[in-house]
């Protein structure tokens, strides 16, 4: 809220988190970077609270809202999880 009041700046909650923790340890010596780590638009809910308004939006965000959603469960091994990947992302090509 303090960022989004003060610079006009919506961060997601994450980014948040960083910021407000990068804040206490400032120096003015020394330059402090803070790279967002997503969108606000996946956190409509978190960002009502904060900011009391309704405005992470984001056109293509909007779009997936009424997508169906798929998962898929494999074992947390690297070759399994390299062979869905070369399967799913490279048309089954390795």
């Amino acid at each position: 809220r303090r960022v989004y009041e003060e610079e006009g700046v919506l961060l997601d909650p994450h980014t948040a988190v960083g910021v407000s923790v990068a804040a206490d340890f400032l120096d003015a010596s020394e330059p402090t970077i803070c790279l967002a780590t997503a969108h606000p638009a996946k956190f409509p809910g978190a960002i009502h609270e904060a900011v009391g308004q309704d405005i992470a939006r984001h056109a293509e965000i909007d779009r997936l809202g009424d997508k169906a959603t798929r998962s898929e469960t494999i074992p947390a091994s690297a070759a399994r999880i390299k062979a869905f990947l070369s399967t799913h992302i490279h048309g089954g090509q390795a």
